[in-house]
């Protein structure tokens, strides 16, 4: 290489070094808020923020509460609310609606505790989830270290369990840090969405058609 293609080769080694790339644009999607805290899957991978520290992906939070929470990515903020998804792009999150079709009355569908399947009876006059025991330890929940209690039922008085899971999904709506009733014994046979997780979402029935809307 000569002495002056070797100039030029450094000079444009030297202006590439100085241009300034757009970042690329992530993912962010709320599973549950704390006081200054947010738990978020980051384009997939789930982090627990914590205010003025920045994730290896570079989003910091600024702050949070039950409301929302406030984090920067590449000196843009950006406003964030459970169960939304929103990318560095600054897509509006969108409601998300679920239709569940009746049958005997009745309104079943499939959802995930924890990642983890399961199927749903919707119970709008249960205050809270509710399942047995059994299907709580098939779902790995260590529900003896809940609050011990006693439950009123249809069937009469019953003890059980309270306790917290994580995360609780129906179709695309996921809700976090849902209470769950654990019942000693064989009922319920279904597990039943009550409003503990119903409580986030806008309930319509119209000829047994139940849809689910999720609350921004």
């Amino acid at each position: 290489m000569n002495v002056t293609v070797r100039k030029v080769y450094y000079l444009m080694l030297a202006a590439l070094m100085l241009v300034n790339f757009p970042a690329m644009a992530i993912e962010i999607e709320v599973i549950g808020l704390f006081k200054n805290a947010a738990l978020v899957n980051i384009d997939g991978q789930r982090r627990l923020l914590k205010a003025g520290i920045e994730s290896v992906e570079g989003v910091k939070l600024i702050q949070a509460d039950s409301d929302g929470a406030t984090v920067v990515h590449n000196d843009e903020k950006i406003e964030l609310v459970l169960s939304g998804k929103i990318t560095t792009a600054f897509e509006k999150p969108t409601k998300k609606t679920v239709q569940i079709v009746g049958r005997n009355n009745q309104f079943k569908t499939q959802g995930t505790v924890n990642g983890r399947s399961v199927g749903f009876l919707v119970d709008t006059g249960a205050t809270i989830v509710a399942m047995n025991r059994h299907q709580a330890a098939n779902l790995g929940l260590a529900y003896e270290r809940g609050r011990f209690s006693r439950v009123e039922t249809a069937g009469g008085v019953v003890y059980a369990h309270q306790i917290f899971v994580d995360t609780m999904t129906v179709g695309g709506i996921t809700v976090a840090n849902v209470e769950v009733a654990v019942l000693e014994g064989q009922h319920p046979t279904d597990i039943l969405l009550g409003m503990s997780f119903l409580k986030h979402v806008e309930i319509r029935k119209s000829e047994g058609l139940m849809t689910l809307v999720s609350k921004l």
